[in-house]
């Protein structure tokens, strides 16, 4: 079996950098890559076409960077994966941040790549009840927290129908809290360990 790679998921501020640093600092032979933008990088962008500029830049991110990953040896846990981040640029449209004919485009971008690149071997899906989510992004600076506020609701459930539709229950685990402590980490490495090994036994 190749080197797992593993990816969390979940809504906006439900805590997926958080996961990915907690447990890649349990399993040590685990790379960890969460989202490495700061809160200063998010805030840059303001104007009339912020909405279509933060998306573009988040498209082109997230593809840049799970080319990237899929390049590294070694078990790999990563926040959010390639599938899960192609569902914004619908969220955005719906959302009236931008037209049709940019959410296409953003759309065409995902599409080149999903048809090529392999899929995670396993999620990890981080639910929240929606109020606990907004919460969490009221603390966010500008214009994250704008950004964050008006697309979570439909996010939510985009999110929720996707998993559903095209995750395989075999290969998720579903987080309900979002209280994780190490001992929480360590069971859910448990949970994988049984599913995912490597070719010289337990990759943990």
């Amino acid at each position: 079996m190749a080197d797992p790679y593993v990816v969390v998921i979940g809504n906006i501020c439900s805590g997926k950098s958080t996961f990915v640093n907690q447990f890649s600092a349990c399993y040590k032979d685990w790379l960890g890559l969460p989202e490495v933008l700061s809160e200063s990088q998010r805030s840059g962008l303001r104007g009339p076409d912020s909405f279509f500029l933060y998306a573009s830049f988040f498209t082109d991110f997230y593809i840049d960077r799970h080319l990237f990953s899929r390049s590294i040896p070694g078990p790999l846990i990563q926040e959010s994966c390639l599938e899960s981040s192609s569902l914004f640029p619908r969220v955005y449209y719906e959302s009236n941040c931008f037209s049709r004919d940019k959410c296409s485009l953003l759309e065409s971008k995902y599409a080149k790549y999903l048809k090529v690149l392999p899929r995670p071997d396993f999620y990890i899906y981080l639910s929240a009840p929606l109020d606990v989510l907004l919460a969490r992004a009221e603390i966010r600076k500008e214009p994250a927290r704008t950004v964050s506020l008006m697309l979570m609701p439909r996010m939510q459930d985009r999110l929720e129908e996707w998993v559903e539709k095209h995750v395989n229950p075999e290969f998720l685990f579903k987080v309900n809290s979002l209280d994780l402590n190490t001992d929480r980490i360590n069971k859910i490495g448990d949970d994988l360990k049984s599913r995912l090994r490597t070719p010289g036994g337990c990759a943990f």
